[in-house]
This record gives C-alpha cells, structure tokens and sequence, in this order.
C-alpha cells in the first residue's frame, strides 16, 4: 500500500514532492504475509569452501567435519559441486529440488517405477549429488 501510494506522489519540475496528502501508514491486515526461509543443507559448506566463515553455534566435532567435509566440494558461483568418490563432480541440490527430480525421473514418460538403486543411478548420471537421496527416494 505504501509503496503505490509513494508511485502515486506528484513531483514538479524541480523534483520536490507535493506533501498534501498524506501517506497512509497502516497496513491491512489482510496483507500481512509471512517470509519463511527454506535454508539448504550446504549452507553451512557454501559459507566456509567461499570465506572460510564457521558458525559460532557450531561444536568442536562439527567444526572438524565441516573442514573436513569441505575438501571435496568446490563453488561456482551460484552452484555447489562435490567431487564423488568415481571422480565425477555433481551439482548439490536442496531437499526440494533433489524430490522434484526424482519426481521427473519415477513419474516422467521417459522414466518409470525403477527400483530404489536404479531410480539413484539416473540421478547420479543426471549430475545432482544429496547426502540422503538413497533415504529420499525409499
């Protein structure tokens, strides 16, 4: 509301904004929302493989295996790769995008109702890498 208010202010040729109308400061109840963020599983290596950076929050054990895990992922900006163990690097993806893509590859005319490793060898062969995808897809 305020926002198309401040588009609706008439300004002169000088750029000073006519003031006599006020601007609406309350907000519609109907128009509160609310902003939820879905923060992915590699958050935590994106921040350390780009800046070094480790939360405060984490533990001593946590700390060792975030450094410890981070040698093998490597950023392009805006994606994480991780270097598997057949030597080839695949696209991280969050928990949503990992589901979607098993979606396409078990549901699509190009896919089928395949068994748990076969559905996980197309994923890996599509070049997408998630820690519990052998958990998502059972």
């Amino acid at each position: 509301m305020v926002a198309d208010h401040l588009s609706r202010l008439t300004v002169d040729d000088h750029g000073i904004i006519d003031k006599s109308e006020p601007i609406d400061e309350c907000l519609r109840e109907d128009a509160l929302m609310e902003v939820s963020v879905n923060v992915p599983w590699f958050a935590d290596l994106v921040n350390y493989v780009v800046s070094g950076f480790i939360p405060d929050e984490m533990e001593a054990r946590e700390r060792t295996k975030l450094k410890h895990d981070a040698k093998t992922y490597f950023w392009k900006y805006p994606l994480l790769f991780r270097k598997c163990v057949d030597g080839m690097f695949r696209r991280c993806v969050s928990k949503e995008e990992g589901l979607e893509i098993v979606d396409m590859l078990h549901n699509s005319a190009y896919g089928g109702h395949l068994a748990t490793s076969r559905t996980i060898a197309k994923v890996l062969q599509g070049g997408f890498y998630r820690p519990t995808m052998f958990k998502d897809i059972l």
